[in-house]
């Protein structure tokens, strides 16, 4: 009975916090009857569950275009607080949240800093290039955000950028993303090299015409110069991924060159992984 007893006042404590939360933080306009968080949870959450929903969402978002931005970048950056966190390690029975019809939205709640990133990136790649104009926002969150799930949508989100021709703008990122190939999260080391594989390359230009290959390969040699420093620094930080950094530089091929003499070295690591890296990154830097 004292088990249930404590579990009740929990839910209750946590439900009265709510209701005060709902009462003072501001009202947020409405657009079409609905606030525009609204709008970007129901397309989130209704991708793969009632068509009907996503669609009037999406028309809604696109509608309301970079106006949704600053709820979209609000949501990107949901972590658990330490509240959350100690709450949310007292079980609370499926039967008793069922009665009192919160199970719903209890299990939103506990999901909402794996769920919200995702669900706020899906929204921004509604926006189309007028997005752009959130590149600063976008870095700023994703060096300060504490939850990896944040940085991990932001980079996606950088990403977009280059889907929508934008290749200037997701060129500029590039430092920041070789900055992450030292987070302490695996996964979005993972994702920051995807990118900056896809942002680094640039777009193979369609026709072969010489003032076309001359942007594309210089293009490249920007990419090249932005990224070199900061992977060279990394290569000396004990916190970064040293693989993924000489994977890195590997896929810059004889534009890294000046990295070769931080290279090689690496060549008499310990770690049998780091100089099997070391050599293939080589093998691309001088390929003869």
């Amino acid at each position: 009975m004292r088990k249930r007893g404590r579990l009740l006042t929990a839910v209750l404590l946590a439900l009265t916090a709510w209701v005060l939360w709902q009462s003072v933080r501001p009202r947020e306009p409405l657009y079409n009857g609905k606030t525009i968080r609204v709008w970007v949870e129901q397309f989130g959450y209704n991708e793969a569950g009632d068509p009907a929903k996503w669609a009037e969402a999406l028309t809604n978002l696109v509608q309301i275009g970079t106006n949704a931005l600053p709820c979209i970048l609000e949501l990107a950056a949901t972590h658990d607080s330490g509240f959350k966190r100690a709450a949310s390690a007292v079980h609370l029975p499926g039967a008793l949240l069922e009665r009192l019809a919160l199970k719903t939205g209890y299990d939103r709640w506990l999901a909402a800093s794996l769920d919200l990133p995702r669900v706020a990136r899906k929204a921004f790649e509604t926006m189309g290039p007028d997005a752009r104009v959130a590149k600063p926002a976008l870095v700023h969150l994703f060096q300060a955000a504490q939850n990896p799930q944040s940085r991990i949508a932001v980079i996606r989100m950088l990403m977009s950028f280059y889907d929508w021709h934008l290749e200037d703008d997701a060129q500029s990122t590039l430092p920041a993303l070789a900055e992450s190939l030292k987070d302490p999260s695996r996964l979005v080391r993972e994702t920051a090299y995807e990118a900056i594989g896809l942002i680094s390359s640039g777009d193979p230009p369609e026709v072969p015409e010489p003032a076309a290959i001359k942007h594309y390969e210089e293009f490249q040699t920007r990419s090249a110069k932005l990224l070199l420093p900061v992977l060279i620094r990394l290569l000396g930080d004990p916190n970064a991924d040293c693989e993924l950094v000489l994977k890195t530089l590997g896929d810059l091929g004889p534009l890294a060159s000046e990295a070769v003499p931080a290279v090689r070295p690496l060549l008499q690591s310990s770690d049998k992984a780091i100089r099997m890296a070391a050599a293939n990154a080589l093998d691309h830097i001088e390929p003869n």
